[in-house]
């Protein structure tokens, strides 16, 4: 009985982390809204982590990345930890710390209007 007692809390314990380690991912248009694959911008992957909140990374169509940081909240409201959002060529864009959702440091954009600007190009994205 020991025997089945113990493999089966170690299937259960695999199953746990199997499944903490699945990915979302989410199709976006260029308004940040959920979209289709074929009408898509940028794609989203979304890892919970346990006890830490949802780690987002989200991507160019084409690969790049674009920003990630960690969310306390399932609906992405409430950034937590630092953020990093890049240039299509790579190129880092700015940074940002947030504790509680509020910016910790010189890093710019806190609202969903500076963090997505239309249309921006700067010299870091030339290069």
């Amino acid at each position: 009985m020991n025997i089945w007692f113990g493999t089966l809390t170690l299937c259960f314990l695999q199953f746990s982390y199997i499944s903490a380690q699945i990915q979302d991912t989410i199709y976006l248009d260029t308004n940040w809204e959920v979209s289709t694959y074929q009408k898509a911008s940028y794609f989203r992957f979304i890892n919970k982590e346990k006890g830490r909140g949802y780690h987002v990374k989200d991507f160019h169509m084409g690969g790049q990345l674009q920003m990630e940081g960690t969310y306390k909240d399932k609906k992405l409201k409430k950034k937590e930890g630092n953020f990093t959002w890049y240039f299509k060529n790579g190129n880092i864009d700015r940074k940002g710390a947030f504790l509680k959702n509020k910016k910790q440091d010189h890093g710019s954009g806190t609202s969903e209007k500076d963090l997505y600007p239309p249309n921006r190009t700067t010299q870091r994205e030339k290069e």
